[in-house]
Parts: structure tokens; C-alpha cells; sequence
């Protein structure tokens, strides 16, 4: 039996994020005899994926995370990485700032690249931000193929530059809503009958996640039965600490009502146990965790910032962020005593599923190695 094609996957580091669960997503669901997936990192420790990635039979690479004094010990580490693995003929890029470096040292050894956008925005600051965006300009130059989540998220990022739409799909069979999940967790939680308000997503600065307990405080006054659970937290070195968001519940007198999930690897579970998802983005190309949410079948509460290709399903509306907390709160609250209904079909039918996504994303690999 023939060797499988090994296809680089270049992220920050393999948490649980948006991109890092749409790759999870197809490679799970592979014919990991014909195609494997190996992984770049810039991050030297443990991440989420990690054994469930070395387990699939994957090898996890980690390179110096750049910092720009260390551009000529970065772009040394890709001369000696392509030198010493000839195997890899096609790189797929989820890592924005310095991905003209290493396509362009990628290229010089006879690989091909994906460049893939995942957002639509800038979500750092200082003066990496500025490099960043130094680096984006030229960032299709060695592309042979670019993709993106979303239309907005291709204008911002590849300007004009020809680009493929690629959906992030799901499993979505996993979140169809589950009552044995939704007791379950509630059990593990310590919750009963309580209004869950929920949300998912890293903790940084543009999910908002500030404001939410803003909107949160305000139901409080309404619904005194009411929780905010929040998955997720702060992934790599951008973004904001747990303990600032903790501070803040106390701040705000809700931190007996607010908690504080983590990272799960079992996402779907904890959709079944909401009675209402709240996303208050500041800005967001197309995020993996709202198709999810629709899949769930939950009311979903979105920013009027985020992408309106986010809206799969009739349960999500969109909601002006200068509305203030309180108009939040009323319509978070108008969804009470909804039931959540079965979505898979329109989430299936919009193409937003596994199935489809893994053999779309698998015929693009295949077309650029031939």
C-alpha cells in the first residue's frame, strides 16, 4: 500500500479556536490512508489538540514564534524545516502575519500553498499589528491557491486577489440538541432549571465578552433564575485573561451567577444545555461557533458586526451593539420558553456540513499536487 499525502498545516498553535476546529473537523473525518495531516506551531508547549493530533498519527512541529528581532533565525528554521522534509509538497497557511515568509522559502523548495482567511480584522495591537499588516500586502504573492470563510473575509484580507470560498463546516449530527447532554451538564454544573445564557469563544478583546456580562446583568434584573456560562478562554499570548473577565462578573455583582467553562472538547454538549446563545463580536469574518450554534437549534443573539453569512437558520438575529446592554437583555429574554427545533437539514442543505466540506477541501489538495 502507497504512502499517504502529507499536507503541512500551519497554525499559532493547536487550541481550540475557530480554524483549529474546522481543520480537526475534516481531518477526523479524512481516509487518513490517502491524505494526513502534519502540523507547524508557533507555540513551544502543550496545546489542546495536541494528543488527539499525535494519536491520529501526526507529527506537531514547533517553530520559533516570531517576534521580529528573530526574523533571520525564523526564516533560517523554514530553510533547514523544507531541506530536511522533502515529503511535504503542499502547505495550507492559517497563520497570517508571517505567511509571505515562509510560502515565499515554501515555494523555494517546490511546495505549493493555501493561504486561508479566517478573519476580518486585525486582532492584535501594537507593533506586531503594524508588521502584520506590512506582511499581508504581498500574503497572496506565493499563494497557488487563496480560501476564505467568507466573502468579507477574502475583500479584507486578499483585496481583489482571485479567491475560493470554503465553509466551515461541521459534524453537525453532534449538535443536534441532546436532553440527555442538557441534563447531563447541567448536572455536572450544579444547574437545574435555571435560563442558561451562553456563549463560546477565546477570551479577546473584539468577542466582547465584557459587554456580555453587561447584557447579562441587565436579564439578572429581569430573570433572577438566570446563568451565564461561558467556553472558552484566552488562546496563545493575544487577548484577555480569565481573571480580568472574573473581576469584571465582581465588578458588575453577578460572579455567583457567571461560569467559567473552559476550553471543552465537547462543545455540543454544553450548546444542548443553553437556552440562549449571546455573540456581541466588534468585528467577525464568519465564526465556526455560530454555524454550530444553529445546529444546536438555540436562539442566537449576534452583533450586526459580525458577517450576515453567518445567518444559516431563522433562529439567529442580529442586534446593533450601540442598542445598549438593555435592549440585549429584552430580546435575549423574548426567547424564553422556545423549544429548540431539529436544523440539520437547513445546516446540511446550506453546506455547511462535514461531509461536504471534507471532500471539497480534499479535491482542492488534490488538484494543486497533480
Amino acid at each position: 500500500m502507497s504512502e499517504p499525502i502529507r499536507i503541512l498545516q500551519v497554525f499559532g498553535c493547536l487550541d481550540r479556536g475557530g480554524a483549529e476546529n474546522m481543520i480537526m473537523n475534516v481531518f477526523k473525518n479524512l481516509d487518513r490512508e490517502k491524505i494526513m495531516f502534519d502540523f507547524v506551531v508557533h507555540l513551544d508547549k502543550k496545546c489542546d489538540f495536541d494528543d488527539e493530533v499525535l494519536s491520529m498519527g501526526s507529527t506537531i512541529y514547533h517553530a520559533p514564534k516570531y517576534n521580529i528581532l528573530n526574523h533571520f533565525e525564523y526564516v533560517k528554521w523554514w530553510k533547514k524545516f523544507f531541506k530536511e522534509h522533502p515529503e511535504y509538497k503542499l502547505l495550507h497557511s492559517h497563520v497570517r502575519s508571517t505567511a509571505v515568509i515562509y510560502t515565499k522559502i515554501a515555494r523555494e523548495f517546490g511546495v505549493k500553498n493555501i493561504v486561508h482567511s479566517h478573519s476580518s480584522t486585525n486582532a492584535g495591537g501594537g507593533i506586531m499589528a503594524k508588521v502584520k499588516d506590512i506582511y499581508q500586502k504581498d500574503i497572496t504573492k506565493y499563494a497557488d491557491k487563496c480560501l476564505v470563510c467568507s466573502k468579507e473575509a477574502g475583500e479584507w484580507l486578499f483585496k481583489g486577489h482571485e479567491y475560493t470560498l470554503y465553509k466551515n463546516t461541521i459534524d453537525a449530527k453532534k449538535f443536534v440538541y441532546n436532553s440527555e447532554m442538557d441534563e447531563k451538564i447541567r448536572k455536572q454544573l450544579g444547574l437545574k432549571d435555571e435560563f442558561v445564557v451562553g456563549h463560546v469563544g477565546r477570551f479577546h478583546e473584539l468577542k466582547n465578552q465584557k459587554f456580555l456580562m453587561d447584557i447579562f446583568a441587565s436579564i439578572l434584573k429581569k430573570e433572577k433564575n438566570a446563568v451565564l456560562v461561558l467556553v472558552g478562554e484566552k488562546i496563545g499570548s493575544i487577548g484577555i485573561e480569565k481573571q480580568e473577565l472574573v473581576d469584571y462578573s465582581k465588578k458588575l455583582g453577578i460572579e455567583d451567577k457567571c461560569i467559567f467553562a473552559g476550553n471543552v472538547p465537547n462543545v455540543y454538549d454544553y450548546l444542548s444545555m443553553f437556552d440562549a446563545f449571546v455573540f456581541p463580536s466588534i468585528h467577525e469574518g464568519l465564526p465556526v461557533t455560530l454555524i454550530e450554534a444553529q445546529a444546536a437549534g438555540l436562539q442566537c443573539f449576534v452583533s450586526d458586526a459580525v458577517s450576515s453569512e453567518s445567518k444559516i437558520t431563522d433562529n439567529l438575529q442580529f442586534i446593533p451593539l450601540d442598542k445598549g446592554a438593555e435592549y440585549w437583555a429584552q430580546k435575549v429574554l423574548s426567547c424564553k420558553g422556545i423549544e429548540k427545533k431539529n436544523t440539520y437539514s437547513e445546516i446540511y442543505n446550506a453546506g455547511y456540513d462535514i461531509d461536504a466540506g471534507t471532500k471539497i477541501l480534499t479535491d482542492i489538495y488534490l488538484s494543486l499536487l497533480k
